[in-house]
This record gives C-alpha cells, structure tokens and sequence, in this order.
C-alpha cells in the first residue's frame, strides 16, 4: 500500500485573542474560513500548523526562516503561511485553490461536511445537547452566534460574561 505525501503546512498568525474569528466586536469571515478549511483538512486526516503570535511565540522564534523574515517586515508578514519550512504566503491567508494547490488536496477535501458540533470561541468544541463554553446556548451557536458578538437583546457586547477575554482563549 502507497501513502500519499503531504506537504507539511503551517501559518503563523498576528496577535489575537483566538483564531476563531468570533471574539471581538465583529466576526472576522476570513479568520471563520480558515478555522472551517483546517477543520475539513483535519477531518482527511491533514493537520496544519497553526501558530498565533500571542499564544505560540516559540513557534515563530523556533522557525529561523519566519523569524528572520518576521525581523525584516515586522507583523505585516502575518499571516505568513510555509510548506515544508519555505515561505509561500506573506500578509494573508491562502485562497482555496492554494490550498488544493499547496497540500495535493481536492477541493470537496475542503468543503467536508462539519461533524455535528458547534465551535465556540474558546476554541473547543461541544456537543450540540450542551451547553457551548461561551456562546450562551446551543440554540445561539447552531445559529452561529457568540457571546463575543453583539446580540439582539444588547447592542454591545459584553466581555466580562464572555470567555474569550476573561482568559478563556
């Protein structure tokens, strides 16, 4: 039996709170598109690498190639995204065909059906007959909504009842 190479990937991402792309005062769409394209990739059994600023500095200091081009630019080479230690990607995430591209990887590999699960923006998940870590109830994070994000009921948000900065990320 043969065994597929993949190219090993990672992304090393600017400071933030979670990579989630719910904390915060508005929702980040590309920060949700790539926790959903890694979540397929993981789900056929492709992991990469990811590395924020904030909870992974080590990462960024360990690989001398993002270290060194992170002192010549700076922040704004995050993201920065390497396949087998070279960088490929500099100041944005990859699209879906780099990622087809990039990893050998078809492109309904990155649309596979989410398990039946709601993120919640602590980064973890649960299971839909509980209660989320942070988004309040189950019926909030089936409509994908986050205690992080203004409500209906507030049109502020309130981080002090949320985990994501109340140290939960």
């Amino acid at each position: 039996m043969t065994t597929k190479f993949v190219p090993a990937m990672k992304i090393y991402e600017p400071p933030m709170c979670c990579d989630t792309g719910c904390c915060g005062p508005s929702i980040d769409p590309e920060l949700l598109r790539i926790t959903a394209t890694l979540s397929a990739l993981q789900r056929k059994g492709i992991t990469v690498g990811r590395y924020n600023l904030t909870s992974a500095p080590m990462a960024f200091i360990e690989d001398a190639t993002v270290s060194a081009r992170l002192r010549e630019k700076g922040t704004a080479l995050l993201p920065c995204v390497t396949v087998d230690d070279k960088i490929v990607i500099e100041g944005r995430y990859p699209t879906a065909a780099e990622f087809c591209d990039l990893l050998g990887v078809r492109a309904e590999d990155l649309h596979a059906e989410a398990p039946a699960e709601a993120a919640c923006c602590c980064g973890s998940t649960v299971e839909m007959t509980e209660e989320p870590c942070c988004c309040g109830s189950a019926e909030e994070a089936a409509a994908e909504s986050c205690c992080c994000s203004p409500t209906e009921e507030t049109a502020e948000t309130k981080p002090s009842d949320c985990g994501c900065n109340g140290g939960c990320c």
